[in-house]
């Protein structure tokens, strides 16, 4: 069988490196905090260099001290507080600031021989950049960096010999200096993009993982942790597990195999037990041990419940209001309740030793016969299927399929069904509500922003016409709103009658209207927008009599890359140029149709 081909990764753009992996606000005062700790032990070279120097306090070097002890005190203030992203950020451009000219200061104190290690400091002003905002930290400190390293060194090395050094020289340690810390910066990009990936993949698994020290006590619990076992991820740190454990065997893991597959009875936070399979794995390296548990308690429950008696499995199975079907190794229907014949529409008769998948619509039966194929091999699933019924209609069902095994083998699945044909069509109602205007029937913004960005995306050749009632208010004021209410909606019924089957119309707000136009270009705008103003110009007639009302449309093509917001404003302004310009102009002056913006 042919391989399918692999899913390729889209390249994230040049901002999107440059911006790296978003950070947490703990991960962001973790880093303040770690460069705090090195800002702190600058201060103390900082003042052994200036008595070295200086002396004593009153030289330049001191000013570069006290700068670093103002930065080291502004920062630690705002670590004190509750860590939040954009005070955090504010932190990080200040504490930056205030490193980069201290080290100025010293820099400029210190030009006198061009081999003095002091020059390093330009590449930590860097690797703090670095650590701090990523690539495109690196970018900005290493430049900074090899800018002042160059300056430093011309000078030290015009102080000492009386002439400035090589350029090459120069372009050789600047570049040096600003390939290293870009090589910083990508590295903490990678870290942090590798910490994300494997955070997300914690906080989104469905299965308990936690990892235990050399004494079994737990060091880390993933979100899924804390809520199979009722309590909070935090709160487990520090226990022991077999605090854990309702059986003391249970919880003695350093006597357990170093890995492999064991059950056991977890204690939940109501006091209940909860049964689970563990996986463990050891790290003698680090003297660690990973746990990762799935919650087994429903499948065991199953288990009992098949195990008890013919007499009482009979009672549950014909009562039971969910529908219940067995299938044999070949898929054949081998029993049903009452309860399946209703949801099937087919009597026992004609379901007993029939193909179970030729219930299931053709469109969706490939999808039915995996999660049937993986149930033979002792898999539970739970799958959405769409069931084809004898008068050619359609209905929704959710299944669960459960292997029957007897002595260790599979020899038949056990189905559970439940009819959601009504849950389906409601939530296929409450979709259609979110994405249509309820008074005209149109899309509305939200289902136009989608279709906009879905052409941007496909770089497909579109155009936008941005039109506004003229005289709605007027009617409004004089007939009601309900009479405007049915100008709305006759408005909405032209305009469909008007555009092409692939145009999309939608109420923006309002008495403002939009039309998407795919594939279209200036003639074609020009041309459905003129249709469009002659078919709102025609009166409209309501119980009270007829009224007329114009429309001011401004129409846009898009341009490279621009995004569908942006579209939309330019159209918009189009369209107020227009209204704008009626108001202006004297009574019989010629009319402008629309607009289309440059």
């Amino acid at each position: 069988m042919p391989h399918a081909p692999a899913t390729r990764t889209a390249r994230p753009s040049l901002p999107e490196v440059l911006a790296g992996v978003p950070r947490t606000a703990e991960e962001r005062w973790r880093t303040e905090r770690m460069i705090q700790r090195v800002r702190a032990a600058a201060i103390l070279l900082a003042i052994g260099l200036s008595l070295h120097v200086g002396g004593g306090p009153g030289g330049r070097l001191w000013v570069a001290v006290v700068v670093l002890a103002l930065t080291l005190g502004a920062v630690e203030l705002g670590l004190r507080r509750p860590p939040r992203i954009r005070p955090l950020q504010r932190i990080g451009v200040v504490a930056f600031c205030g490193d980069t000219l201290a080290t100025v200061v010293t820099l400029w104190t210190i030009a006198a021989d061009p081999t003095d290690p002091i020059v390093t400091l330009t590449l930590l002003l860097g690797v703090e950049a670095a650590l701090r905002w990523q690539l495109g930290g690196a970018l900005l400190g290493g430049a900074l960096g090899s800018a002042l390293a160059t300056l430093w060194l011309s000078r030290a090395h015009d102080e000492m010999f009386g002439s400035p050094p090589p350029v090459e020289y120069l372009v050789f340690r600047g570049g040096s200096n600003l390939l290293l810390v870009v090589l910083v910066g990508a590295i903490v990009r990678e870290l942090d993009r590798s910490r994300h990936h494997a955070a997300t993949v914690l906080a989104l698994t469905p299965e308990l993982i936690v990892t235990l020290d050399a004494e079994d006590r737990i060091t880390s619990a993933n979100p899924a942790a804390g809520t199979l076992l009722g309590e909070e991820p935090a709160d487990l740190l520090g226990r022991r597990w077999d605090e854990l454990t309702m059986d003391a065997r249970d919880g003695a893991l350093a006597h357990r195999p170093a890995e492999g597959l064991l059950r056991s009875q977890l204690r939940h936070a109501d006091g209940t037990a909860r049964c689970f399979e563990l996986s463990v794995r050891d790290d003698p390296g680090k003297g660690r041990r990973y746990l990762v548990g799935r919650d087994i308690t429903a499948r065991r429950a199953a288990e009992r419940e098949r195990s008890v008696s013919a007499q009482r499995y009979r009672a549950l199975f014909a009562n039971n209001p969910d529908a219940v079907f067995g299938f044999d190794l070949d898929g054949r229907i081998v029993d049903v309740n009452p309860a399946a014949e209703v949801l099937f529409r087919r009597s026992r008769a004609a379901l007993l030793g029939s193909d179970a998948l030729a219930l299931i619509a053709p469109d969706h039966r490939e999808q039915a016969r995996s999660a049937l194929a993986r149930t033979l091999q002792g898999t539970a699933q739970e799958v959405e299927v769409t069931l084809s019924f004898p008068d050619g209609r359609v209905g929704h069902a959710d299944a669960d399929l459960l292997p029957i095994v007897v002595d260790g083998a599979v020899v038949g699945v056990f189905g559970m069904a439940r009819d959601i044909t009504e849950r389906r069509r409601r939530e296929a109602s409450l979709e259609y509500r979110a994405t249509h205007d309820p008074l005209t029937g149109l899309a509305n913004r939200a289902l136009l922003h989608h279709h906009l960005e879905a052409a941007a995306a496909d770089h497909r050749r579109h155009g936008v016409l941005f039109l506004d009632l003229d005289g709605f208010k007027a009617v409004n004021d004089a007939h009601g709103h309900a009479a405007g209410d049915e100008v709305l909606v006759e408005v909405a019924r032209r305009l469909q009658a008007t555009v092409r089957d692939t145009d999309l119309v939608s109420r923006f707000a309002g008495d403002e209207f939009c039309v998407l136009l795919p594939q279209a270009d200036q003639a074609s705008v020009h041309r459905v927008g003129e249709r469009l103003y002659s078919a709102l110009a025609a009166p409209f007639h309501l119980d009270g009599g007829s009224v007329r009302i114009g429309a001011s449309i401004g129409a846009a093509l898009p341009r490279p890359d621009e995004d569908p917001a942006a579209l939309l404003e330019r159209a918009d302004a189009a369209m107020y140029t227009v209204k704008e310009h009626r108001r202006l102009q004297p009574a019989g002056a010629l009319d402008v149709p629309l607009l289309l913006a440059s």
